[in-house]
């Protein structure tokens, strides 16, 4: 009964073709009985947005982005200023590295949205353009926040400029009276409290918000449907296919078995891959070990 579900959702193009999602493969690293129910019921529970979705949701929460800019500017602020009066980048990685999985939303943006190429600036130009001006509007585009981690750094550290400390985005926005918004795809409730009490004067826009319970190691996961006996099954399960296949069990590291911070989520992105929230046995390949999905992109 799974399969068919499972082959319904890539006939209507729900998930896609065998290349970019093997479910029928993943499955075989399970063996029969309840090894593979268990396995069959997290791929129920996993969340894949195809990038048809992707371009929808993007387009919503670039227009729930005019809330706040007609909260702050009033009349003044008209669906216009989206293309003549907004700056479009990306909250950068810790590393800000140009495979962060922003950079793709440019040619969305571009495309789908219709915004100039010239008002999109990289993020590390954009603090010479904030702090030098005031009132300026800027929309930070991304498609996930997992624990919040990248973003807190990116917006409270303060830059280097030839062995000397600049001051902070943050602390340039204030001063400088610039409206901010980040706005991701989806929040995972654990970045969504980090970033609303660490980051000031940051606006979070989002379309989805996951709370705790979309972890696959929170016994109320509605994976396990309240089953106590069989969410301990679950975690031991995942717990010792990762212990075989020498996924770090080392909670500091992005491959930790349980997601980077102990996240637990079951979610992927078309044209993003899957996120270090998620634990490694989804994407992990070796000679006996076939991956789900394949990893693309460091979101965490």
């Amino acid at each position: 009964m799974n399969n068919e579900r499972y082959k319904y959702y890539r006939d209507i193009r729900l998930w896609p073709l065998r290349e970019n999602l093997n479910y029928e493969q993943w499955l075989e690293n399970f063996s029969d009985g309840e090894e593979k129910e268990i396995a069959q019921r997290i791929l129920d529970f996993f969340i894949y947005i195809p990038d048809g979705m992707i371009n929808q949701m993007l387009s919503t929460v670039i227009g729930k982005c005019g809330y706040i800019f007609k909260k702050k500017w009033g009349d003044s602020w008209s669906d216009a200023d989206f293309k003549n009066n907004c700056w479009y980048s990306l909250m950068p990685g810790e590393e800000l590295s140009i495979t962060d999985s922003g950079y793709g939303f440019n040619h969305k943006l571009k495309n789908i949205i219709h915004i100039p190429e010239n008002r999109f600036v990289k993020y590390e130009e954009l603090y010479q353009k904030l702090a030098s001006s005031e009132n300026q509007n800027v929309i930070l585009v991304d498609d996930f926040v997992g624990s919040g981690h990248q973003a807190i750094v990116a917006w409270t550290r303060e830059e280097d400029n030839n062995d000397k400390k600049r001051k902070s985005f943050q602390e340039i926005v204030i001063k400088n009276k610039h409206c901010v918004i980040y706005a991701p795809l989806i929040v995972n409730e654990m970045g969504y409290k980090l970033i609303t009490s660490k980051c000031k004067k940051l606006n979070l826009v989002y379309i989805y918000r996951l709370d705790e319970k979309y972890s696959i190691f929170n016994k109320n996961c509605p994976c396990w449907n309240g089953d106590l006996n069989l969410y301990n099954k679950a975690v031991d399960l995942i717990t010792n296919k990762s212990n075989m296949l020498g996924i770090p069990n080392d909670k500091k590291k992005p491959n930790y078995y349980k997601g980077y911070k102990k996240q637990g989520l079951a979610i992927a992105f078309e044209q993003f891959g899957m996120p270090d929230a998620c634990p490694p046995f989804f994407y992990w390949e070796t000679e006996t070990w076939k991956p789900l999905i394949k990893k693309v992109y460091s979101r965490l």
